[in-house]
């Protein structure tokens, strides 16, 4: 119960600082506070075992991931992703004449 405790206060904490730094922080920077104190509450309702919390906090966890990836905070990833993408990108080859 004391792990939720923790859990569920930190969530609040990050939220705070989240409405201290509003407007002195860039909206990537805005919306990682957001991630960080969702997966705190989401952490503290899947220890305490609410089932209908979870879900709620899991919905908005996912959406401020959303929110956070598309105002340019997973561009490092993107990069890299598109980076490892173009070694698997296939040669395309055509069969030679006398094959037919």
């Amino acid at each position: 119960m004391t792990i939720a405790i923790t859990f569920l206060t930190a969530g609040w904490l990050a939220l705070i600082a989240f409405a201290v730094l509003l407007g002195r922080t860039s909206r990537n920077t805005t919306w990682a506070l957001v991630v960080a104190s969702n997966a705190c509450f989401f952490a503290g309702n899947l220890v305490i075992g609410n089932k209908i919390s979870s879900a709620v906090t899991a919905a908005t966890l996912s959406l401020s991931l959303w929110h956070w990836w598309n105002s340019g905070g997973g561009d490092g990833t993107k990069r890299r992703l598109r980076d490892w993408k173009r070694r698997f990108e296939g040669v395309r080859r055509t069969a030679p004449v006398t094959a037919s």
